[in-house]
């Protein structure tokens, strides 16, 4: 990213079990606004912000890029989840998450407001890009929530991941020759640069 001309800042939120989902939604807001209003004393545009996750990071910023808690974002790029539709998760399991998603959300109660597809037809969202690795739940998922997010008119990226695990998505990005990179690249590239 820095060998591109963007700037990069890593930010960091509160961990299960000391802060549930809901707390780390509120913590990258928090972060988001904080770079938003001090990013121009690093030479950064406040209006041409992407957000970027992997994993929980990429539900994360899915949730909170698109129920608003990022005001004025310019690009969301997720990288690999299966947590867009907690609902329809645990519907794909017989109504049960399994254990890892089950200690990430353990309230039923809270899945809809957790889940980032809730608020896709809330109103107008920011360019997005979604990878998916090689687990096939997340390209079904994947694939599910881009189809939703265009539907509205957002223009969406779709990359397939399905060549790398679930952690090389991540691991591998920025290495010569990724291809994941090279796309995510292009995608910045043409949405905020």
């Amino acid at each position: 990213l820095l060998d591109n001309g963007f700037l990069f800042v890593s930010i960091d939120y509160r961990m299960l079990p000391e802060a549930d989902v809901a707390i780390q939604a509120g913590d990258v807001e928090k972060a988001y606004a904080y770079v938003r209003t001090n990013i121009a004393r690093y030479g950064g545009d406040p209006d041409r912000i992407a957000v970027m996750g992997h994993s929980a990071g990429c539900h994360l910023a899915a949730l909170t890029g698109l129920r608003g808690g990022l005001p004025g974002v310019a690009a969301l790029v997720l990288d690999d989840t299966e947590a867009y539709d907690i609902e329809a998760l645990a519907k794909a399991h017989g109504g049960r998450l399994r254990p890892i998603y089950a200690q990430a959300f353990p309230d039923p109660g809270q899945w809809r407001a957790l889940s980032p597809a809730t608020y896709i037809e809330s109103g107008k969202h920011p360019p997005v890009f979604v990878a998916y690795s090689n687990a096939p739940i997340r390209a079904v998922a994947a694939r599910a929530f881009t189809d939703r997010l265009r539907a509205t008119g957002t223009k969406v990226t779709l990359f397939d991941g399905s060549a790398y695990t679930h952690m090389a998505i991540n691991r591998r990005f920025g290495e010569e020759g990724d291809a994941l990179t090279a796309a995510a690249m292009a995608f910045l590239k043409a949405v905020v640069a």
